[in-house]
Formats: C-alpha cells, structure tokens, sequence
C-alpha cells in the first residue's frame, strides 16, 4: 500500500468517509441493490474493455430512476474501476482510489502496476467491509477493474469482491459482476470463449455491449443506456455514446444478437 493510502486509511478509520447517503425519497434509508446492475471486463490481445450500463434501480421496489449512474471510473494512465452494489460508498471508494493512483504515480514517477493497482483497490474494499457488515450487507460493494499492462502489453481485468478476495481472470479473459453477471457470463462463454488472445479492442468492445444488452433482456436491475472505457498503449479512452450505438444496432442486426 501506498503511504498517501495509507494515511488516508489509517487505523480502519474509511468509515469516517462514507456518511450516509440516500439516492432515494427521502427519507428513504436503503440504497440500491448490492447486486442490482452489470458490469463487463473483456480483453483483447492489446487492450482491455470494460462496459456497464446506467440504470440505477431502488432496492425493494426496482424503481428505475430518471439520472443515469456512471458506474465507471477511469483511475490513472491505463486503469479504470467499475462498481456493482451501493453507489455512495461505492463511488467515493473509487475516488479516493482514484487519488491513490494518482499519488502513486506522483511518488514513483512512473506507470502503476496492474498489480499495484489491484492491491490499492483491495486495501480501500478491506477496510470498507466493517462499514458492509455494521449495515447488514445493504451497503456492499463489487469491483470489476481493468487494466492496459504497459510491460506485457495486454489488457488485463481483476474482480475484487466486498470483502477483499482479489481474482484476476487470465484463462477467460473476460468476467462479469452484479445481478446480471449470469446472462452476461453465458453469452461470453457462447461467443467469445477462446478468442480474447487473438481479438482487437473492437471486437471486445463488441463482446462487452452484447454481453450488457443480454443482461438487459433477462434482468430488471440491468438497462440502457451502456458505457465502455477501452484501454491500450495509448491510455484510457471513454467510447462515445454514437460508438456505442452503432454497435448495439450492428448486434441487433448481426447473428451474434440472439
């Protein structure tokens, strides 16, 4: 761990940075779902992608709300954090990573590490897990992160869950989290096992948009509209929404939409 992250979370102290927060009526003390949303990581044989959708759905009654949710967080030169579960905590935990990254760059004078980056991010979900456990579970959040490693010059992508257990996905090369992680996974698996070696970053860009637009069919707390960040020699690169677009009417269109 960094000794800026370090000093920010020292003595087990992060829950000072989470005061409640409601995305709710108010009044309404409970956040959305833990589970209520999907992300993607996928790899390609030099680059990274990682997509979400926006939809931000309430805990009991799977209400959608109005505002999208940028569930995404670029953190760095070739990082960047998607989150499945509470957005407060959950969004100020990628921030402060965010800062971490920053600063440990700063302190170094070079590019992060992918496993520098997935050690910072599971320091912060560690010491956020007696925040998750003192609510109950309601306020637990997932990290799906993805990476561009600049020595081996490949895309690289690492889930972290509430409670810390880091896993990188290097035999796939390609995972999904939140409530929709199972359709997502399943459509990876039928069109895209095998291929992440050999992939360009818009083939991946492609397998992560019709991996989020399955989830979307066959879950409630999964919808439109998508975001994707790819990741390469060239840094983190945000997709415009026409990108994004036009790759979902192309699945749409395409044998590869069923």
């Amino acid at each position: 761990m960094s000794d800026f992250l370090s000093r920010v979370i020292a003595g087990g102290d992060i829950q000072r940075l989470f005061p409640p927060i409601s995305f709710g009526a108010p009044g309404d003390a409970k956040l959305f779902a833990t589970h209520a949303t999907t992300i993607v990581g996928v790899c390609a044989k030099d680059a990274a992608v990682v997509c979400a959708d926006t939809q931000a759905t309430n805990t009991q009654k799977l209400d959608r709300y109005r505002e999208p949710v940028s569930k995404l967080t670029i953190a760095g030169e070739y990082g960047v954090v998607g989150i499945a579960g509470a957005p407060g905590p959950g969004l100020k935990s990628t921030r402060l990573f965010q800062v971490a990254v920053s600063a440990e760059q700063c302190l170094t004078g070079g590019v992060v590490s992918v496993e520098k980056y997935g050690l910072m991010l599971q320091d912060i979900a560690t010491q956020l897990f007696p925040l998750v456990m003192s609510t109950g579970g309601e306020l637990a959040v997932a990290f799906l992160l993805g990476c561009y490693d600049t020595e081996s010059r490949t895309g690289r992508v690492v889930t972290i869950d509430p409670t810390g257990f880091l896993l990188e996905h290097k035999e796939t090369g390609y995972v999904a989290i939140g409530s929709g992680a199972d359709p997502a996974q399943d459509w990876l698996d039928e069109n895209y096992r095998g291929r992440a070696s050999a992939s360009t970053a818009q083939e991946a860009l492609r397998a992560g948009i019709g991996a989020l637009r399955k989830a979307a069919e066959r879950n409630a707390g999964t919808g439109e509209p998508f975001c994707a960040v790819i990741l390469n020699k060239d840094g983190a690169r945000t997709v415009p929404h026409g990108e994004i677009d036009a790759v979902l009417n192309d699945i749409r269109g395409g044998v590869h939409g069923r």
